[in-house]
């Protein structure tokens, strides 16, 4: 693994992020708004949702991986840019949870 540290945070975010999506749609306080995940959870439900996600944090460390080989520059900033965009939903989560809860 080549950005292990950036691997480590961009999953640790992902898996944030998922389980909030999850406490947000099962508690029926909001909806997904991203168009395909919305889709994935209208046809196959969280369980669905749940598999998107986390083949998506493995395709994009494989495309890390990828571009890592050619482009070690390249591929340390798709690593970081990956986590670094992860954490918005996270956030916005966090404040659609407090601001249900008030």
């Amino acid at each position: 693994m080549r950005y292990r540290w950036a691997y480590v945070f961009f999953v640790l975010l992902s898996l944030l992020d998922l389980s909030l999506t999850c406490f947000i749609l099962d508690g029926r306080m909001g909806r997904e708004v991203n168009p395909i995940a919305e889709l994935i959870v209208s046809r196959y439900d969280l369980f669905g949702l749940i598999i998107f996600k986390l083949s998506m944090v493995a395709l994009i460390i494989l495309l890390c991986e990828t571009i890592g080989r050619q482009r070690d520059d390249l591929g340390r900033l798709v690593s970081r840019l990956a986590a670094g965009m992860t954490a918005v939903p996270v956030v916005l989560a966090a404040f659609q949870l407090i601001a249900f809860t008030q």
